[in-house]
C-alpha cells in the first residue's frame, strides 16, 4: 500500500535524503528516447540515429544510452539545453504522474535533499528538475569543448551501479529513500534505508513490482496520465 505521509517520515527519520529515477517513475513513456526521434526529424542528428538507439538497445541498452548522447556531438550545449527545456515543458509535463509529484513536493516540503538520476540525457534532466524544484539531477552527458557536445561520455554513466554512486555523490551518502520502476534501478533501491517501486497500474506485476512485493518495498501502481496526447 502506498503511504506518502509514512514515507516522508521514513525519508526524514532515516537522514532526509531520497533519489528518484526518471523515466516511468516521475512521468510516463521515455523522455531520451522521443528526444532523440525529435532532434532527428529537425535535422539536427544525422539520418538513421533513432533506427541506430533502436539496434543497439536491442543487444545493450547501456550502449543505447550513451549513444543518445553521442549521436549529439558537434551540437551546441546551448541548443540542446534550450531544445531540451522546451521539449519537456511542452510534451512531458503533462506525462508526470500526480501522485509521484505529490510525493516529490511533500519531501522538499519537509526539508528532504532530493536529487533525479537518470539514463536519459543530462539536458532533459536537467529541465524537468528545474519544473519539479529539484535541486540536483544527473543524466546521461558527454564532455563539453568551446561550447559544443563532444562524443566521450562522462563516467560513471548513471546506470545500474552508476546510478548509486552518483546519488550518494550528489546526496552526500546512501539516500534514505528510493523510487525507482525498472531493472537499471535495482541497486540503487538497493542501496536505501527505504524503498517505493512505481508500475503501471494495467501492468502491476512488473518484475520489479513482484520483488517489492516478497521484500515488503510498498509499491505505487500509476495511471497513465495522458494517453490521448501522443508522443511527439
Amino acid at each position: 500500500m502506498f503511504d506518502p505521509l509514512a514515507l516522508v517520515r521514513a525519508a526524514v527519520d532515516a537522514g532526509a535524503t531520497a533519489a528518484f529515477d526518471a523515466d516511468g517513475t516521475l512521468w510516463a513513456d521515455d523522455v531520451g528516447e522521443s528526444f532523440l526521434r525529435a532532434l532527428e526529424r529537425d535535422r539536427l542528428l544525422p539520418a538513421g540515429a533513432w533506427q541506430g538507439y533502436e539496434a543497439r538497445h536491442e543487444v545493450d541498452p547501456a550502449a543505447a544510452y550513451i549513444f543518445s548522447a553521442t549521436v549529439m556531438e558537434g551540437l551546441e550545449e546551448a541548443l540542446a539545453r534550450a531544445r531540451a527545456a522546451a521539449f519537456f515543458a511542452e510534451h512531458f509535463e503533462r506525462r508526470i504522474f500526480p501522485a509521484v509529484r505529490g510525493l516529490l513536493t511533500a519531501l522538499l516540503d519537509a526539508g528532504v535533499r532530493v536529487a533525479i538520476v537518470s539514463a536519459s540525457n543530462r539536458w532533459l534532466i536537467e529541465a524537468a528538475a528545474a519544473r519539479l524544484g529539484v535541486p540536483h539531477a544527473i543524466g546521461i552527458a558527454v564532455e563539453v569543448e568551446g561550447g559544443r557536445l563532444t562524443g566521450r561520455p562522462v563516467r560513471p554513466l548513471p546506470v545500474d551501479r552508476g546510478k548509486v554512486e552518483w546519488a550518494r555523490a550528489l546526496l552526500g551518502g546512501p539516500p534514505a529513500l528510493a523510487v525507482g520502476n525498472g531493472a537499471i534501478d535495482r541497486a540503487l533501491l538497493g542501496d536505501a534505508r527505504h524503498r517505493l517501486v512505481v508500475c503501471p497500474a494495467d501492468r502491476p506485476d512488473t518484475a520489479l513490482a513482484c520483488e517489492a512485493r516478497s521484500a515488503g518495498w510498498q509499491i505505487l501502481a500509476v495511471e497513465h496520465p495522458c494517453r490521448e496526447a501522443p508522443l511527439p
